[in-house]
């Protein structure tokens, strides 16, 4: 009898044990971490597919978070594929280049970069000009040219493979669209995680895996990054898991507990509308 109480109690702990692991673990994956780079020799190199590769040739839109430890003279390297499309801070501003033939398209934006703060940054590409866009505002005022050709490189995050430049603090978040967005998607970009299924997502890397050396692409089973040198922080971007529904108060399907419409409002026809 007292054998079977001693195993039975073993069993109970082993089960507490493996329960406490599991939430451990669980816990773990639920944080918000990102990846901290030390302006040296971290970068994180992404495999391309066809669809990434290319991406640069059509328009575009590149989303990510950006937490500088230090602002310095010269370039701090958010994204870089040389001859291609880069985004960097600049003696504190964001910048951005795109490549087409032999013309370089470069935009430097207005707002003033603190160290030891999170941002959003926007950058997209219409065909003719660079839209920056920092914590959802719009940045910049002009796109200017120069003549100039650059062979194109790897996609690298935090640091150029031919110039080094590096990052030197977080970043998270990372998504590259094949499209332009309105305002008020901007502000969704900034404040919620994103829809991995959209079908216009060409990589999402939300930078929560916490351990390891390899950053999934969320919206694929392509296109992995390998981590080199950089370490996880549990100091993530400041954005929140949204709530999908209808947000038109007059609908009759309206949940006011959503914070993202998904386009599933049902009109009441007995509501007014001017015209």
């Amino acid at each position: 009898m007292f054998f079977n109480y001693m195993k039975s109690a073993l069993i109970r702990k082993n089960i507490g044990l493996y329960i406490f692991s599991f939430a451990l673990v669980l816990g773990q994956n639920n944080l918000n971490h990102s990846l901290s780079f030390d302006g040296v020799n971290d970068y994180i190199q992404i495999d391309e597919n066809q669809a990434l590769e290319n991406i640069y040739q059509n328009d575009y839109s590149v989303s990510v978070f950006v937490k500088p430890e230090t602002i310095i003279p010269g370039f701090l390297s958010v994204l870089r594929k040389d001859g291609a499309y880069n985004i960097m801070i600049q003696n504190g501003y964001l910048y951005a280049e795109k490549f087409i033939g032999g013309t370089m398209y470069h935009s430097t934006g207005n707002t003033q970069f603190n160290a030891e703060q999170w941002y959003h940054i926007l950058v997209s590409w219409n065909g003719t000009n660079l839209s920056l866009y920092v914590d959802g505002q719009l940045d910049n005022i002009e796109t200017r040219t120069a003549g100039i050709n650059v062979p194109v490189t790897p996609l690298w995050i935090g640091m150029s493979s031919e110039y080094g430049q590096g990052f030197h603090g977080k970043i998270d978040h990372f998504s590259i669209w094949s499209r332009l967005f309105n305002n008020e998607e901007i502000q969704d970009l900034k404040n919620y995680e994103i829809n991995h299924e959209d079908n216009d997502l060409v990589g999402y890397w939300n930078f929560n895996e916490g351990v390891g050396s390899i950053l999934n692409n969320l919206s694929n089973d392509e296109n992995i990054g390998v981590i080199s040198g950089a370490v996880w922080s549990s100091d993530g971007a400041p954005i929140q898991t949204p709530v999908y529904g209808c947000t038109d108060s007059y609908a009759l399907n309206y949940n006011p507990e959503a914070t993202v419409d998904d386009g599933s409002c049902v009109e009441d026809p007995n509501t007014y509308h001017l015209s």
